[in-house]
């Protein structure tokens, strides 16, 4: 491969470093793009590290009785969106058991990685589960016909952000997510609500739906801070560093 090698890494874990070494002993590689600060920390290489935050979304605003009229959600509850791919590092019991708590109804969405990790979740009065991808007019429609965007993730043993979370916090619905690091790139109390355990969790959520405007406008300019569009003009900005474009 001839020409300069920039290298945009979603995921940081405890393979990247080798996988680091094969590239630059290979290619020309002279720089590296992660999503968060973190991420940038755990990197070994001489070469630069830049940090750059994962792109989000842009929802078209809409207001929640109009997208849920189109989607046919007659639901006299607060609705918590739970959205992303079906995996076993996520809680999606605690998250259940905290809708039973704080009277909300959850529509849980997204296919499994694969058949082993697919997810069995019983249908109720707290509970929707839509057991398949939503196509990218559904995912404009679901989040914002919400009140909460809810995102629970266990620890994990390597630095990634939450591509997830950056498709829908466009939606300008509060944001509400677990205190790990998959979550690092967004701020507590500003432009979301994190929690560690269960009462916490309880605790965010009612606390959203007490101050939705809040923080629901905090997500969206976070989101527009970090549009795609923006994301990619900085992109380029850093290439223009080493070449000529």
């Amino acid at each position: 491969m001839k020409g300069k090698l920039i290298i945009t890494w979603h995921t940081v874990s405890k393979h990247t470093d080798a996988t680091i070494k094969e590239y630059e002993s290979n290619y020309d590689v002279v720089a590296h793009i992660v999503h968060s600060e973190h991420m940038r920390s755990s990197i070994n290489s001489s070469r630069d590290i830049w940090a750059l935050p994962h792109g989000s979304m842009l929802i078209p605003e809409m207001k929640k009785e109009d997208a849920r009229r189109l989607l046919g959600i007659n639901i006299d509850m607060p609705i918590g969106f739970v959205f992303g791919f079906q995996s076993g590092d996520k809680n999606y019991q605690r998250l259940i058991d905290a809708a039973r708590n704080t009277g909300i109804h959850l529509i849980i969405s997204g296919a499994p990685h694969n058949v082993a990790t697919s997810i069995h979740i019983q249908n109720d009065r707290n509970v929707t589960f839509v057991n398949r991808f939503l196509v990218e007019n559904e995912v404009n429609l679901y989040a914002p016909a919400s009140d909460i965007l809810l995102f629970d993730y266990t620890s994990k043993d390597h630095f990634s952000v939450s591509g997830a979370m950056h498709r829908v916090i466009g939606a300008g619905r509060p944001v509400v997510c677990s205190d790990v690091k998959h979550f690092s790139d967004v701020e507590h109390g500003y432009n979301c609500l994190k929690f560690k355990d269960q009462d916490e969790l309880e605790k965010c959520i009612r606390l959203a739906l007490e101050n939705d405007e809040q923080f629901g406008l905090a997500a969206r300019d976070y989101a527009q801070r970090t549009s795609w569009e923006k994301i990619a003009r900085r992109h380029i900005d850093i290439y223009g560093k080493y070449t000529n474009i």
